[in-house]
């Protein structure tokens, strides 16, 4: 049975709104939570440059390799996009939305969103970020159902 796994780029000290705002998502869904799996691509704060990167970017992906293998992914923002398919920041906007093959090549395809911290700044991206959900779940042939027992989500402006 495949989980969802999804990928946040960098790990707070804190439970971020990102956080907080996906798994609200997730239970709008009706997604159960022990199908998803949160990761991020960062523990800490991030290098600079793609070229410091990239030494950890390849350690990282050698580490989650056979997670990428044997689960749906699902990876919000740019430093996830970066990290799966090897194109940063400039590039990312295009690859909102789709499914992609991950490089290095390992077979598997993920699922490319925005990340739920920008959808603070902007929340008509909650739609966007809601679809992509909603496909990868059915990827992983988890049944979707609005859950209206969930309340709406506390927007903090």
């Amino acid at each position: 049975m495949k989980k969802l796994l999804l990928i946040l780029g960098e790990k707070k000290k804190f439970a971020s709104d990102s956080e907080t705002l996906l798994w609200h998502v997730i239970n709008r869904m009706s997604i159960p939570q022990n199908r998803c799996r949160l990761e991020y691509v960062y523990h800490s704060k991030p290098l600079s440059t793609i070229s410091e990167r990239r030494p950890f970017l390849y350690s990282r992906f050698c580490t989650l390799k056979t997670d990428l293998e044997q689960n749906v992914i699902v990876g919000f923002g740019w430093l996830p996009t970066e990290f799966l398919i090897g194109s940063g920041k400039p590039q990312f906007s295009g690859y909102v939305g789709c499914k992609w093959n991950i490089k290095p090549s390992c077979g598997a395809k993920a699922w490319i969103t925005y990340d739920p911290a920008a959808a603070h700044f902007d929340p008509n991206i909650i739609v966007d970020i809601t679809g992509v959900i909603v496909s990868a779940a059915k990827d992983a042939e988890i049944p979707i159902k609005i859950n209206h027992s969930e309340p709406v989500y506390a927007w903090k402006i």
